[in-house]
């Protein structure tokens, strides 16, 4: 019993879904009835229509006679050319479901109609773009072939496009042409692809969805290009959109939403100077200003100023300030991005990004100059400048300030607390500086405080951080010493084998562990070495030394100490700082 539930489902939604492609396939007016009406009254007429067509037929008494009597026949004709025949050209149809609409036209009001077929099967072409560039009327045709245009406004050329055919003009010489104007086209062929051509040209425009995709690498990933489209356009404004190849220019634009606006249903077409939208802007592109209560879309390029409350996404190439409170995102940029989160370029920036949270970039061009509240990020390329309170990422890059910086060719400076470089021609200031084919020293020395110590030298030979460590063990009247300290120096090499580098380090002491908290000594240091090999060497120096004391806080066994394990019985005491002088000597290995 089960199996037979489950044999009986499955042939209802077989029905069911083999139904519903039989309706599609055959538009309400496109089916076919037979009248013979001999002094008929036209309500009587109509109900015969729908019964043989299979459909509900909805109109208003006020504006049709249904008691007028006509005389008509038609054998095996379609349904709008017997409604036209018997009702006249003063009335459209609308297809709703299983539902066709009667409607009035207003007085001013014409209709535009016609087939569209391809011009060597002969077959009926759907998804064909039918518009005049005056007005900005246009109609896409549906499954038949079959398009309408309704109009107030004289048309004096009809402009026809689909892919892959060739554009079409037809200059009207009467309205009373345009009532039923039937046009063939010719498709495009590729002589170089002749094969693929031929087996396409039929086949209708209807998923765009995966034209011309690319990464998506924003921190708001749902605001993509193609996405956003999607998101605001219907599927018939696409396929007008691919359909037309040359952009349509006007002077302004005013609109409530995409679509609903004074460019009517070729939005996405139309390039603007002016464009003014209370909600999202739709557009081919915009030359001078646009301002969008919510946001701007633009299929093509965009100049001038672009002003949106929430976002601002253009296809093409934008010269402009750009401005939003979310989210700025193009594919070439030039000129200056404000967003209060983010700003996104595809491919090429040539300007300034500023926004709250994060910038970024795919290619960076000269003049490249990145401010956010936490990142910045460009691919490739160059930039000028970055900055931002928490991590900078570039290829090559003039000067990083922020928390973590990291370039792979830096030619300038990186400030921050940690700063890392593949290579670097500039300095590093931070508390960790890593240039990883950079300049790389340890150390192992000896001086007048501690006996043992260890040091790394990290970054460029021009700049370069120091970090070490030290100690001794208890001697004489010495007890046990360790120390920690940073640095920094330069070295300035005299051919291959001899160099001078000068150092300042600052060094902390802990005696029998106690850490000497209030004070601690400076070292300027001079050396000279030599490079014994390619990854050995020797450096021999004074030390000119400097421990920082506060007698007013250090109790005079705090000092004592200090001077019994650090400061030597030559030293100067001075505005409470020790000072003299002393000696280093160490083995460097590169």
């Amino acid at each position: 019993m089960k199996k037979n539930r489950h044999l009986y489902l499955f042939i209802f939604f077989f029905l069911l879904s083999h139904t519903e492609g039989v309706s599609a396939e055959a538009p309400l007016l496109e089916r076919l009835v037979t009248l013979k009406a001999n002094n008929m009254p036209l309500r009587e007429a109509l109900k015969i229509i729908s019964t043989q067509a299979g459909f509900y037929l909805s109109y208003n008494t006020n504006i049709i006679d249904a008691d007028k009597k006509i005389n008509f026949s038609a054998e095996s004709e379609k349904v709008r050319v017997v409604l036209k025949s018997i009702l006249g050209n003063s009335f459209q149809f609308k297809e709703k479901g299983n539902y066709l609409i009667i409607q009035k036209l207003k007085s001013d009001e014409q209709i535009i109609g016609g087939y569209i077929s391809d011009k060597k099967t002969g077959k009926k072409l759907p998804n064909v773009t039918v518009y005049d560039k005056k007005t900005l009327a246009s109609a896409t045709t549906d499954s038949a072939g079959y398009y309408e245009i309704i109009t107030r406004k004289p048309i004096q050329q009809l402009s026809i496009a689909r892919y892959n055919y060739g554009d079409t003009v037809l200059q009207v010489r009467s309205e009373k042409e345009l009532q039923e104007l039937d046009i063939s086209l010719l498709p495009k062929i590729d002589v170089n692809n002749l094969d693929e051509e031929v087996e396409n040209v039929d086949k209708p425009v209807e998923n765009l969805k995966d034209v011309d995709k690319y990464a998506e690498r924003t921190l708001i990933s749902n605001i993509e290009i193609n996405q956003a489209i999607r998101w605001t356009v219907k599927e018939i404004e696409r396929i007008n959109e691919r359909n037309i190849n040359e952009p349509l220019n006007r002077e302004w634009q005013a609109s409530l939403a995409p679509y609903v606006g004074t460019n009517l249903g070729l939005s996405g077409n139309v390039v603007n100077k002016w464009s003014f939208n209370a909600t999202v802007g739709y557009s081919k592109g915009n030359k001078i200003l646009e301002l969008g209560g919510i946001g701007n879309i633009n299929q093509g390029n965009v100049n001038g100023i672009q002003v949106a409350g929430l976002f601002n996404v253009v296809k093409g190439k934008t010269k402009a300030l750009q401005a939003s409170a979310i989210i700025n995102r193009t594919r070439y940029f030039s000129g200056l991005q404000i967003s209060g989160i983010t700003n996104y370029t595809d491919t090429i920036l040539r300007g300034v990004q500023v926004a709250g949270i994060n910038n970024y970039v795919e290619f960076g061009k000269k003049g490249n100059v990145q401010f956010s509240g936490l990142v910045n990020k460009t691919e490739r390329g160059r930039t000028v400048l970055q900055v931002s309170t928490l991590v900078n990422r570039a290829d090559t890059v003039g000067v990083q300030i922020g928390f973590i910086n990291n370039a792979n060719r830096l030619k300038g400076m990186q400030l921050g607390i940690v700063n890392i470089a593949d290579t670097a021609s500039g300095v590093l200031l931070g508390l960790i500086n890593i240039v990883k084919k950079g300049y790389h020293v340890l150390e192992i020395s000896s001086n007048d405080v501690t006996y043992g110590n260890i040091a790394y030298r990290t970054g460029t030979r021009w700049f370069y951080t120091i970090y070490s460590a030290g100690g001794q063990p208890q001697l004489g009247n010495r007890t046990n010493i360790l120390s920690g300290g940073m640095g920094m120096g330069s070295s300035f090499w005299f051919g291959k084998v001899v160099a001078l580098t000068v150092d300042i380090t600052g060094h902390r002491y802990w005696i029998n562990s106690k850490l000497e908290n209030r004070g601690g000594l400076v070292k300027i240091i001079p050396a000279l070495n030599l490079q014994i090999t390619k990854r050995f060497g020797i450096s021999i120096a004074p030390t000119w030394n400097n421990y920082f004391i506060n007698s007013k806080n250090q109790t005079p066994t705090d000092i004592l100490s200090i001077k019994n394990n650090i400061v030597p019985n030559k030293a100067r005491l001075t505005n409470d700082k020790y000072q003299w002088w002393g000696w280093s000597a160490g083995l460097r290995f590169f």
